[in-house]
């Protein structure tokens, strides 16, 4: 039962962790494509 808990955190860990992931290659993208539209509007 102990080593079900452990693998129960370490399964939560990973998943927030992704999603911070996700979210961070969001921004990353939203700035892409803000900056070349700022290009192309020069």
């Amino acid at each position: 039962m102990v080593q079900n808990a452990v693998q129960n955190g370490a399964e939560h860990r990973m998943k927030s962790i992704n999603i911070h992931g996700n979210g961070i290659n969001k921004t990353f993208s939203n700035h892409e494509t803000n900056s070349s539209k700022g290009q192309n509007s020069h």
